[in-house]
């Protein structure tokens, strides 16, 4: 008699264990044609993110201030990097913040001629400037002085030409741009400033272009009058 009760209560526990197993089964498989069908899963467990995780997309005065720097920047320089096509602004030694650019069609290699579509490598330096094409912006001070003296030495250039670069050069003006060097070359955005995607391919004639959202951001940190140094990082040789 009592062999008959055990059975009967295993009986009815294995019963309830497969009716159990069978809506777990049909529970997943809708949970699974809901997923294919469209609907959203559910939202991963939040993640902390580090501190300073957003900083690059902080406006540039509360990243000074993050850095405890001085605001207005002081000192201010710029380092271009081809190969990284980054344009990097340095408060003193300090790195605050950089930006993607682009190039000219031809981004390797230093320009060497008006109309090659390459953008110039070395030290130049740059000044506030409005373009009847990209708006407010900054124009490089291309040729400079070692630009001029190559050319000179190769025979691209005259001397009256050399001399002529070399007094603008000299006044921190703006170099001439109708030699064979070429010239105009500018730090832009353009001057629809909603455009975006400036910077996904290299289309300009040898300037470097900036979202226009960065270039505003550089263009308030920069003083009016001031002529930082800018350095351009030649794409290494492989």
């Amino acid at each position: 008699m009592m062999g008959m009760k055990v059975r009967s209560v295993l009986t009815l526990r294995i019963a309830l264990f497969c009716t159990a197993l069978c809506l777990c089964l049909v529970s997943c498989r809708g949970a699974a044609q809901d997923s294919g069908n469209g609907a959203a899963p559910a939202a991963p467990a939040p993640v902390t993110e580090p501190a300073n995780a957003g900083s690059p997309d902080l406006p540039l005065d509360a990243v000074a201030a993050d850095m405890g720097l001085e605001w207005p920047l002081q000192n201010i320089s710029l380092m271009v990097d081809k190969k990284d096509r980054t344009i990097s602004l340095y408060s003193g030694d300090t790195l605050v913040k950089s930006w993607p650019v682009a190039f000219g069609s031809s981004p390797r290699g230093h320009k060497t001629r008006e109309g090659d579509s390459r953008t110039p490598e070395g030290v130049y330096y740059i000044f506030k400037y409005t373009s009847p094409s990209f708006g407010r912006c900054f124009y490089i001070a291309y040729p400079n002085l070692r630009d001029a003296q190559l050319a000179l030495d190769s025979g691209r250039i005259t001397k009256g030409q050399f001399n002529r670069i070399k007094s603008g050069i000299s006044k921190k003006q703006k170099p001439p741009h109708d030699t064979p060097l070429g010239g105009l070359i500018l730090l832009h955005g353009t001057k629809d400033r909603s455009q975006t995607g400036l910077t996904d391919t290299d289309w300009t004639l040898g300037c470097i272009a900036m979202e226009n959202r960065h270039l505003l951001e550089l263009l308030d940190a920069v003083p009016d009058g001031a002529k930082p140094r800018l350095t351009i990082r030649p794409w290494p040789e492989e």
